[in-house]
């Protein structure tokens, strides 16, 4: 039932509607053109085994087991917050992540570089694959470990070309679109109220004053006709004839009616 009156309400005040979609629709589309959008670009690493394990004309794939720890360290120190400074200084918008590729089962970094534009994508990807070699360096040295049983990294695959990322931009949009339809019907529905009630005050106002100024005309009263007097058995024709006038006219009836007597003939 209440759909029934909804729809009902929307047809009868479709004008209201389509100013609402229209000014929806408007917004909207403000929102969909200012909304923040990003762009994703990835890249990759593997780490190799040094050299003294591989040993010489060894190949460094097939003794790549074992790594996964120091892929761990590693991706911790790439996010840790005074990596984060260095890489990224104060810019707004810029974000990027590294750790362990669970598409595969090797010691392989992956690095996801996010950035309001395209070239700060690719430029904030490319400065995290660049400290990969220097942080792995890095830790080893603190630790003493000799070179030749130090690990390496060799970069495997690097994007060309940043991802769009639309999802915040999608996700204002619809918001603010159904929120848009729904004040539409709201208000709507309201409007609607408000011009019925309206004219029922304005209806019940009126009837009253009718019925004063039709109470106010004087009426007609109607002619009551004279009433006919009753004839009784043995009245003369004559009286009869005569009653028989209109109604407010005189009639003379004689009191002694001469009886006519009939002639004898010789």
């Amino acid at each position: 039932m209440y759909l029934r009156e909804l729809g009902l309400t929307l047809l009868r005040r479709w004008y209201f509607v389509v100013i609402g979609l229209l000014i929806t629709g408007g917004l909207t589309y403000l929102v969909f053109d200012e909304a923040p959008i990003s762009y994703s670009a990835t890249a990759s690493a593997a780490l190799l085994p040094p050299s003294s394990v591989v040993g010489p004309g060894g190949n460094p794939f097939l003794y790549m087991g074992g790594l996964n720890q120091a892929l761990d360290i590693l991706s911790k120190s790439l996010t840790s917050d005074q990596s984060r400074q260095d890489l990224l200084g104060d810019r707004t918008g810029y974000e990027f992540d590294a750790g362990q590729d669970h598409t595969t089962s090797g010691p392989i970094l992956l690095i996801t570089a996010e950035a309001p534009t395209p070239a700060g994508a690719l430029a904030t990807m490319q400065a995290v694959l660049d400290s990969v070699p220097t942080t792995l360096q890095s830790l080893q040295v603190d630790l003493n470990v000799p070179p030749a049983s130090r690990i390496t990294s060799a970069p495997l695959t690097v994007a060309i070309k940043p991802t769009l990322i639309s999802k915040t931009r999608t996700q204002y949009t619809g918001i603010f679109g159904v929120a848009g339809l729904a004040m539409t019907l709201l208000f709507t529905g309201l409007l609607d109220g408000i011009l019925v009630n309206r004219r029922t005050r304005r209806a019940a106002k009126i009837l009253p004053d009718a019925e004063q100024s039709s109470s106010d005309i004087p009426r007609a009263i109607p002619e009551v006709p004279a009433p006919i007097p009753e004839l009784s058995v043995g009245q003369p024709e004559a009286f009869k004839s005569s009653s028989r006038l209109r109604p407010g006219s005189e009639s003379v009836v004689d009191d002694n009616p001469v009886k006519s007597t009939p002639q004898k003939t010789k």
